[in-house]
C-alpha cells in the first residue's frame, strides 16, 4: 500500500494552516483576556485572592476610617467602591502583536500595587493575576479555537 502526495498541495495546506493559526492567535488572546478580567472580578466579589484563599483582613483603624466615610463594605479589602473590579484591557491583541494587556484601573494603580505586593505596612493581598479557573477556561478556549485548525486543514 502506498500513499501518494503532491508536494504543491502539501505546501498549500501548510500555508493555509499557518494563515488560519496566525489569525486565530489574537482572537484567543483577546478572549482569554476577557476571561481573566471576569475572574478577577469574581474573586473580588467572593473576597478571595486570585489564588483562591481569603484576602487578608483590614486593620481596625482602616475599617473605622472607611466607616467614617460612609462605606457599607468597610471590613472588606479592595471592594469598597468597586473600582478595583474594573480592570481594563489596555491593549488588544492583533495579528502582528498577539498579546493582550490587562491593567488595574489607572485611578487606583498605586493602591493596587500596595495590596498586590504587600508594600509598606500592608499584608500581601494578591488580587490581580491569572487564577487557576481562568487558566483552565483559557485552555478550553484554546482547544475550541486552535485545535480545529490542525484537525481540518
Amino acid at each position: 500500500m502506498a500513499i501518494k502526495t503532491n508536494a504543491l498541495q502539501v505546501r498549500r495546506t501548510i500555508l493555509q494552516v499557518k494563515t488560519r493559526y496566525v489569525r486565530a492567535k489574537p482572537v484567543l488572546a483577546n478572549r482569554s483576556a476577557e476571561v481573566v478580567k471576569q475572574e478577577i472580578g469574581a474573586h473580588l466579589d467572593r473576597k478571595q485572592s486570585i489564588k483562591g484563599g481569603r484576602l487578608e483582613p483590614l486593620e481596625g483603624a482602616t475599617v473605622r476610617a472607611k466607616r467614617r466615610k460612609g462605606s457599607a463594605t468597610a471590613r472588606h479589602p479592595l471592594i469598597d467602591t468597586g473600582t478595583m473590579r474594573n480592570v481594563v484591557i489596555t491593549k488588544q491583541a492583533t495579528a502582528s502583536s498577539p498579546i493582550a494587556i490587562i491593567e488595574p484601573p489607572k485611578s487606583r494603580a498605586e493602591i493596587a500595587v500596595f495590596h498586590q505586593d504587600g508594600l509598606g505596612d500592608n499584608p500581601e493581598r494578591e488580587w490581580f493575576g491569572v487564577s487557576r479557573n481562568a487558566d483552565r477556561r483559557a485552555g478550553v478556549l484554546a482547544q475550541q479555537i486552535i485545535e480545529p485548525i490542525f484537525r481540518n486543514p
